[in-house]
C-alpha cells in the first residue's frame, strides 16, 4: 500500500496530530495534549516545521520514531479504525510466568489475572 499526503499540524484543542493517506483512505494519529511526553516530542519538532521548509513527511517520521523509541506504540482505536494513539507499553508478562508453561496455559494465567483484578 501506498503512504502518501502527510500533514502535520496542531488541532484547535491543542492536540498534536499527523494525517496521511494509505491507498485512498485518509488515516490520522492523534498526539492528547495530556499525554506530556509525546507531546513534548511533537511541539519539539512541529516548531521546525518551517525551517525544514514544509517537509511534513520528515517530521511525521521523526515524531513517530522518537515516541516509539520513548516506549509507546501507536494502536487503532476501536470505534474509529482511522485513527491512532500512542499508548505507553507495559512490562512484559512473560517474565511473571512459571517456567515451563505452554501458551495455552499462560493463556489462562492472563484470564485468571484479569478475573482477579475485576
Amino acid at each position: 500500500m501506498l503512504v502518501s499526503n502527510f500533514r502535520v499540524y496542531q488541532t484547535q484543542d491543542g492536540n498534536g496530530a499527523i494525517n496521511f493517506t494509505v491507498g485512498n483512505e485518509l488515516r490520522k494519529v492523534i498526539i492528547p495534549k495530556g499525554d506530556h511526553v509525546p507531546k513534548q516530542v511533537f511541539d519539539l519538532y512541529y516548531g521546525q516545521l518551517k525551517s525544514f521548509k514544509e517537509r511534513h513527511y520528515a517530521i511525521a517520521k521523526w515524531i513517530v520514531e522518537d515516541i516509539r523509541r520513548m516506549g509507546y506504540v501507536f494502536k487503532r482505536m476501536p470505534l474509529s479504525r482511522d485513527l491512532y494513539l500512542p499508548v505507553k507499553t507495559e512490562a512484559p508478562v512473560s517474565e511473571f510466568y512459571p517456567r515451563g508453561m505452554t501458551k495455552e496455559d499462560k493463556m489462562r494465567f492472563l484470564w485468571s489475572e484479569v478475573d482477579l483484578s475485576l
